[in-house]
């Protein structure tokens, strides 16, 4: 997983632009067609290899990845078959602060807006398991919900509605979960989760150190 700075992806490079021609094809009303054609600038930033700022390695193609709305230094990431865990790192230092080993394909994962708490969905499972929906505690990782389905079908990625999770499936239907309850997760605000290492002035002896748990 590549982290680069968005202030220099976003720079403008000077000098001559690329420039490629477009032909627009043109239907009206009365269904006459017609075609012209026009020049477009293409401004669309290269990303060569090296110029990211971290590289951080997950044991497999990574499924899910997630910020934290309310901590912008926060990111979950989900592992594939290979790695079945969720991650959590501090975006500026890279340094881990947190796993979850979930045995189980993480194919979406979504956080609270209001509260310190992330949704995950899960695909294959090893050892097999019918939890296809869980919600964890931030910092704590605590399992605060955990609802298994009756049958084989996979939780192929989930969205956030108010109150829960809308999960699309692999039996091609659609699951609609009421998972946010008043109990799950702590109101954001104050210090995050008790833990100084959120907080963007992190200091370089708790980047050194990395993990919380």
């Amino acid at each position: 997983m590549f982290v680069y700075e968005r202030r220099r992806l976003l720079v403008k490079k000077e000098g001559p632009r690329d420039k490629s021609s477009i032909h627009v094809r043109n239907v009206n009303i009365s269904g006459t067609t017609g075609t012209s054609m026009t020049e477009s600038e293409s401004e669309i930033p290269t990303l060569s290899p090296g110029s990211e700022k971290l590289l951080i390695t997950i044991g497999a193609a990574v499924k899910a990845i997630a910020f934290a709305p309310w901590q912008s230094t926060l990111v979950a990431a989900g592992g594939g078959s290979s790695d079945r865990c969720i991650h959590f790192y501090h975006v500026p230092s890279g340094a881990k602060l947190a796993t979850i080993d979930c045995h189980a394909q993480v194919t979406s994962l979504v956080w609270n807006k209001k509260r310190k708490c992330l949704a995950a969905t899960f695909g294959f499972a090893q050892p097999e398991h019918k939890v296809r929906v869980a919600v964890f505690a931030w910092p704590s990782c605590e399992l605060k919900v955990s609802i298994p389905w009756a049958g084989e079908e996979r939780a192929l990625w989930g969205v956030e509605w108010e109150g829960g999770l809308v999960v699309a499936s692999s039996d091609a239907s659609i699951k609609f979960h009421e998972i946010w309850g008043e109990d799950i997760g702590s109101r954001v605000g104050g210090v995050l989760g008790g833990s100084p290492i959120l907080e963007d002035g992190v200091s370089g002896e708790l980047e050194r150190i990395g993990c919380i748990r």
